[in-house]
């Protein structure tokens, strides 16, 4: 039975996607979501009563509750690799930066595109033939083949690690407008085309001040 924690990203994907599903019937979904969490086939389901598939029904009922039982990682295992993920916003280089935030500002959401969002984030770990490991560098591995790994990947660790670095990227930027870019600069936190980096991307925060106004400050 699935549950949060070996549900894929790839499997709870699907699940979101049959729950937004407003063309579906409502039976149809149930029948679907207890198929994929009970690892049942549709068929087989659909032999049985009404009756007989209630009984199935407390099976969904993590799904519904409102809590996404997860934890941040540092690592995450994706298909028979190891990632490390860059959850310093001040050591990831622009490249990375940029493709975080492409994929998780994206209108479909945070669910639809996590492994992409992950695969944004990842550097990959080997180990040598005494296991001894090797931290490697963002794109040794394409990003593609990455973000395909990251649908074996623990959905509820994803969604958690995913969460967590947008937060601290909204709240930098929110810290920034209120401590002063000026005041950063001087006590040398970060340098300037660093924050330039991590503003650029961003449009406006929840007080209104916009990434432009920001940026106008860091050529004074």
């Amino acid at each position: 039975m699935k549950h949060w924690n070996n549900i894929t990203v790839e499997e709870y994907q699907l699940i979101y996607s049959i729950i937004l599903d407003e063309e579906m019937h409502e039976l149809d979904k149930e029948v679907k979501l207890i198929a994929l969490i009970n690892e049942i086939s549709e068929e087989d389901l659909n032999k049985l009563s009404l009756s007989e598939l209630k009984k199935y029904k407390p099976s969904l009922e993590f799904l519904h509750n409102g809590k996404i039982e997860g934890k941040l990682k540092q690592k995450i295992e994706a298909n028979g690799r190891t990632y490390l993920m860059s959850l310093d916003a001040f050591k990831i280089d622009y490249g990375q930066y940029v493709d975080f935030t492409t994929f998780s500002s994206s209108n479909e959401g945070i669910v639809p595109n996590l492994n992409m969002i992950m695969a944004s984030l990842a550097i990959p770990v080997t180990k040598n033939w005494l296991g001894i490991e090797k931290i490697g560098k963002y794109g040794d591995i394409k990003h593609n083949v990455v973000a395909t790994d990251m649908l074996q990947a623990n959905f509820a660790d994803c969604y958690h690690t995913a969460v967590f670095f947008w937060k601290l990227i909204n709240d930098l930027t929110k810290a920034t407008v209120h401590y002063s870019v000026k005041q950063i600069l001087k006590e040398k936190k970060v340098t300037k085309q660093k924050l330039r980096e991590i503003l650029k991307p961003l449009k406006q925060d929840g007080d209104g001040f916009t990434t432009l106004n920001l940026l106008r400050n860091l050529n004074q």
